[in-house]
Order: C-alpha cells, then structure tokens, then sequence
C-alpha cells in the first residue's frame, strides 16, 4: 500500500515555522511603510496648512485624503501580502528557490503527500519514495530561515527609525508649531497661526454704490508690508476673480482699486503677505438702481425668404440672436419714471425710445414706465456681434450713463453644406458607365437649384441639373449620372462635384471680394468635394471583376474545408458520445464545431455580399448582359443569402446540444445535426459549382471584348491607312505629270 505522508515531521514542523517567518517578515515590513506614511502625512498636512493658511474644509480635505493614503497602505502593505495563501507547498517552493540542490525533490514529495491515493495509480511508488528520502535527507541538513530576506528589512527599519526621530525631533523644536497644527488639523479648531501682516479695508465693512458708477476700495497695510495683495470678488452671477494690486506710489502702506462701472452686486475680500483673516468677514458691495428696464423683450421680425416665425424673446440672458435684414421691436417696462430714453448701437445712435403710461399694480396709478422702440439691421451677411445700450433719463433727472447692454449677435445665412457619395461603383469605370450619387444637403433656410458637375481634362464642363428637390433645409436626393454620351476614353480621370444655390436675396451682402468690393451678393454658392473616377478599358475592369471573383472562390473553398471539419468534430463528438467518453471531451468537441460552423456563416454572408457589390459595379458599368445578372442572382446571391438560416439552426441546436447531460440523447441529436450539416455542404458545393461555371464564363466573354476590341482597332487603322492612300493619290504635288 502507497504511504501517503512522504514529508517526516521535523521537515513539516520546519516548514510550518518559515511560513511563520514571512508572515512576521511582511507585517514587519507593512507596519515599518505605515509609520512612514504616518510620518509623510504630518509633515505634508502641516506644510500644506502653513504655506496656504487653508480653511477648514480644504483641511478636512486634505487630512482626509492623507488618511486614505494610510488605509491604502494597510490595505497594500500589510493586510494584503497577509492574505495571500501559504500553503507547504508554497514553502517548499521557496526553499527549492533558495537551495538548489533539492532540485525539485521537496516540491515534489510535497505534492505527492497532499495527492489522493487514487491519483497516485500508474505511478511508480518505489520512485516516488525514494524522492521522498532524498528530500527529507537533504533538507534536513538545512537552514530554512535562510529564506527570509533580512538586508531590506533593515534598511527599511533603519529608514523608519529615522523618520521616527526626525518626527520627534522637529516635535520638540517646534512644539508650538506642531501644537497648532495638531489644533487645526486634528481637532479642526479655528485658531490662527501667527503672522507678520494685517490688512484693514477703510471705509468698510460693506459698501453701497450706484449701478453704473465707479467704487473705489482702499486697503491699509500695518505690520509688514507686502509688496502686492490680492483682491479677491466673488460676483452674484457666480463669477470669481482675483486681482493683483501694487502699493500706491508714494502712499507706503496704501493699496487702491476702483471697480469701473460696478453693474452687478459682489463679495470681496483681501488677502497679501501672511493675512487671510479678511476672507472670514467678506465686504458687500451693494448697487443701488439707477432709471432701467425691469423687463425688456425684443421681438425679432426675419426677411420673407428665411421662412421664419418671429422671435420673441427676453433680455435675462443678455445675447439676442437676430438675421441680416430683419427688425427688432424692443418694448420694457422702467423701474422707476422716466423722461426719455435712446437707443445706441456700437455707441452710435440708432434709434428713440418711446416712454407711455402704464398703469401700476399696486395703487392703480398711471406712470411713465414703458418703453418702445423699433431698430432696423442692415442685410450685410457676415456673422458680427454689436453692442446695444439703452440710455434712460429718469423723471428725478438721474440716468443709467453707460446704459442698459445687451449683445446682438448676427447670424448671417450661412453657405449650404453639400455632400456626394458615390454608390453601387468604385473609382475605376468604364467609358459606358452610370455613376449613382447620394447627394446630402443643409442649409439655413432653404435651396433653389442643385446640379452636379462633370469635368474632365480636354472636355468642357458639364451641369446636370438635380431634379425633384424637397423643400427641406436638410435632405438627400439620389442623382445618377450617365457618362456614354461625353465619350470619355480610357486613361482619361473624370470629375463629379455638386453645387447648389440658396434662396438668399441679391441685396444681402457678404464678405467684400477683388470682383465684388462693396460686397458679394446673394444668393450662397455650395460646392461639394469632388469624386474622381478613372475610366478604363471595359475589358480591364471585367479582369478585375473576374479576379475579385476567382479571390472570392478560394475563400469560400476554403469555407467548404471549415464546414466538413465542423462535420467531422460532430461525428467524432456522436462517436464519442456513445463510447462514454467524458462529457467534458463531448462538450469541447461539440463547442469547436460550433465555433467552425458560426465562421462558415460568416464567410458565406461575407461571399453574399461581396458578390452583390460585384454585380453592382457591372451593372453600373454596363458589363455583361441582364440573364448575366440575373443568373448571379439566382445561382450565387440567394443560394448564399440562404444558407443564414440552417446554419443558423446548426449553431443553435449544437449549442442546446452541448448542455444535454443524457449520453445516448446527446448522440441522437448530433446525428440529425450532421445531416444538417451534410446538407449544407451539398449546397455549398452546388455554390462553388454555380462559381466556376459563371467564373469560365465570364472569363470567355472578357476574351470576347477583348477580340471585339483588337477587331475594331485593327479596322480603324485599315480605314485611316485607306484614307491616307486616297489623299496621297488626290493630292496634285504627288501625281506625275502626263508628259512623264
């Protein structure tokens, strides 16, 4: 009977108490990295703090992630290298790592001992022990602990043990320092550090100042004082800036800075040199109102040609869209009663306003509150911005001076977008070909007229009209193109583009051009890219076509191979199936047939569609005859289309198949899939067949154009050898005279 502990006690014993050993090694190792990120963490949070004088937040902040540094650290330094498994034989192998000698033996009466006996069968049990008494005499004479890499270790204790001391020491130091940070960081206390700088803003704490109108904030400096501070306004609309601000030239602790024509309400506060306590107490600036409109809207009529409602809309957002040409009807209401008002464009006049009564929600009470007034946009067709202000005097005479803005922004009728795609047909064409196109269109408002140009070198261009165009602003039409009749020749490279008009009138004016210096005027031009074709020889493209398909033949040979090696792994699978193999060999056969069958799939939809695009390019280079498309159709297209749907069925029934537990059902399905199978290859190789014929045939009709054409050239140098010899004859300088 086999023994089934090879390994003696002493040796075992031994093991156990190096995998002790490196569990030691390793916490040791993971608490020496947590005291140094310990360490790391307080020298960071303290030098963030009193480099920045942050706020509690940002502390909080800032500890907080110094504290998942440390779990971090735990997680990768101590509880994960704790967790991984150490089994004996994981031991062992470090042991065979570190003595060579062992070569192997005590990694192998390890696996061995752990084996079941069942396993063992087949094996060599003299052989086996005796690898075992050689692993037991060699590591009995060693020294495990050897193992254990101890140089890092102390390094990196020494390391931590200075780190430790630097703490330590810096602590004693600085213990006020420290005291604080402990203070700020810790407990998150709000005590301050000491500094050498205090700021005073005069006039404060909070201001009030006119809308419209200039502040000015001076600061006092005492202390030490900074060569610059920092103005720091945070705006109502959510706005923030920062401001640099120099002392005042001979003013020594002064710093001023005047806030230009202060619009929207604001928080400011200083900081320069060590002092951040300003930001505790932020300075309000509020604006008092000046005569304005409390609620404006512009109604934004469009020219006639764009097609387009009226916009109305309302000046919260301060940017009123408008178009070249249209009129913009302003009408508000004040909050307090006015005089009059204008209208100023780039700060240009533009235009009055009209004030009339309306009556007031409170009281009832008629007052002078409303406003209106009309403003006309020139139909210059460029995209511009314009600064528009409305100016208010108030019935108490005070006035918004710098006046109400809003930005009107041009939107100018833009070039149609144009562009072509060529379909059914490649680059390379016949003299006789038709060049189908999908023409895509957008535009603002709407196209007149769209023709397609066709150029070549040594032809004039030619303009085919696009038919039947939608009224849509964005669409696409289909266009075919016939080139027989331009009787290009082969070698020569045929343009195609697209170009359209849109319905913009001739008095909008766009950029200023040499020919048009006032302006181009209407209507846009739209041009597409352009498509380059190169014409060939009918029968060098059908050799192309013929060798696309011959390529074509040899993949789906090749399909053909794959389809009867899925056939194969079937029948193999069934075979095994009824030997009662294992199941798990049955399943791996039956999932590799399934895996071969799907790819057959594949390259037959791939053959599909490869030869629709072959046929495509025939017929839209007129090669071959309607039976020859036609029996493309009927003989290769479906039949391969077809094959989808029992393939299909295969994959799916070998995949149910390969879940079937019951040996003798598993093998009655597989033989009605291999028949499935077998009728498909049956197909397939009435493909391949239907290949070759039309192949052959298409061959010996390229063979026939290219006779034709040997034919026809060899007539037209018969004709033009004829007609040089007729002119020779009829040509007076050359007949002899009669006298001769």
């Amino acid at each position: 009977m086999a023994k089934t502990e090879l390994l003696t006690s002493s040796v075992r014993r031994r093991l156990g108490a190096l995998r002790r050993m490196v569990r030691a090694r390793l916490l040791g190792e993971g608490v020496a990295w947590l005291l140094l990120g310990l360490v790391a963490m307080v020298f960071v949070t303290l030098g963030f703090d009193y480099v920045f004088r942050m706020e509690r937040i940002l502390r909080a902040l800032i500890m907080g992630l110094a504290m998942a540094g440390l779990v971090w650290i735990v997680l990768r330094h101590i509880l994960r290298p704790l967790c991984v498994p150490m089994g004996t034989a994981a031991m062992a192998l470090l042991v065979e790592k570190r003595f060579g000698r062992l070569d192997d033996r005590l990694i192998t009466a390890v696996q061995f001992s752990d084996r079941p006996p069942q396993q063992r069968e087949g094996l060599s049990e003299i052989m086996i022990e005796r690898v075992a008494e050689e692993a037991n005499s060699i590591a009995g004479s060693l020294n495990f602990g050897e193992v254990i890499e101890r140089r890092g270790i102390r390094q990196l204790s020494l390391v931590t043990l200075s780190a430790l001391m630097l703490l330590a020491g810096f602590t004693v130091w600085q213990m006020p320092v420290m005291g604080l940070w402990f203070q700020r960081n810790v407990a998150f206390a709000e005590v301050d550090w000491p500094q050498q700088t205090y700021l005073t803003v005069m006039g404060g704490p909070d201001f009030y100042v006119v809308r419209g109108e200039d502040l000015r904030v001076e600061v006092e400096a005492n202390g030490v004082v900074p060569s610059e501070i920092i103005l720091h306004a945070e705006y109502a609309s959510g706005e923030e800036m920062e401001i640099t601000v120099k002392p005042v030239t001979g003013g020594g602790r002064r710093f001023v800075r005047s806030f230009q024509a202060v619009a929207e309400e604001f928080d400011f506060y200083v900081t320069g040199g060590d002092d951040y306590l300003d930001k505790r107490r932020k300075h309000r600036v509020t604006v008092i109102d000046p005569p304005s409109l409390r609620d404006v809207t512009f109604r934004v009529e469009h020219r006639s040609h764009m097609r387009r409602p009226p916009d109305r809309l309302d000046g919260s957002s301060g940017v009123i869209p408008v178009t070249p040409g249209s009129w913009i009807r302003i009408e508000g209401l004040a909050n307090k009663d006015l005089k009059s008002g204008r209208i100023l464009m780039d700060d240009k006049p533009a235009g009055e306003l009209r004030i009339n009564d309306v009556r007031l929600g409170g009281n009832g009470r008629q007052a002078p509150r409303g406003v209106r007034g009309d403003l006309y946009m020139p139909t210059r067709n460029i995209p511009a911005s314009k600064t528009l202000k409305i100016v208010l005097l108030g019935a108490d005479d005070s006035t918004n001076r710098r006046g109400q803005q809003f930005i009107i922004q041009v939107q100018p009728d833009f070039v149609p977008s144009v562009d072509i795609r060529k379909r059914l047909i490649g680059s390379v064409i016949t003299p006789q070909a038709v060049i189908p196109l999908v023409v895509t269109v957008k535009d603002d408002y709407g196209i007149t007229d769209a023709a397609a140009v066709v150029v070549a070198k040594g032809h004039d261009a030619i303009l085919e009209p696009v038919k039947d165009l939608p009224p849509d602003r964005q669409f696409s039409v289909e266009k075919v193109i016939d080139i027989k009749p331009r009787g290009f020749k082969p070698g020569e490279v045929v343009g195609v583009a697209v170009e359209v008009h849109d319905n913009m009138p001739e008095d909008f004016l766009g950029a200023a051009t040499e020919l048009y210096p006032g302006g181009t005027p209407g209507p846009n031009l739209g041009q597409s890219g352009q498509l380059d074709f190169r014409v060939v020889k009918p029968e060098d493209l059908w050799d192309e076509l013929v060798r696309r398909q011959k390529e074509l033949r040899l993949e789906f040979s090749e399909a053909i191979v794959v389809q009867e090696s899925s056939r194969g792994k079937v029948v193999r699978a069934g075979g095994e199936a009824r030997g009662g193999s294992s199941s798990e060999q049955v399943k791996l056969l039956v999932g590799d047939a399934a895996k071969l069958q799907a790819s057959v799939g594949s390259e037959s939809a791939k053959a599909a569609e490869v030869l629709a695009a072959i046929l495509a390019e025939m017929r839209c280079n007129r090669l071959g005859k309607e039976n020859d498309y036609q029996q493309m159709t009927d003989d290769l297209i479906e039949p391969l289309k077809g094959l989808s749907q029992p393939i299909g069925e295969v994959v799916t029934s070998l995949a149910e198949a390969a879940s079937e537990a019951d040996a003798s059902k598993l093998a009655a399905k597989l033989d009605l899939i291999v028949e499935k199978q077998q009728a498909i290859r049956s197909a397939m190789d009435s493909i391949m067949e239907n290949m070759i014929r039309i192949g052959t045939k298409q061959e010996a009709e390229k063979e026939v154009l290219i006779l034709i054409r040997r034919s026809e050239e060899l007539l037209k140098k018969i004709k033009d050898f004829k007609a040089q010899q007729e002119e020779k004859y009829f040509d007076p300088t050359t007949r002899k005279s009669e006298s001769q």
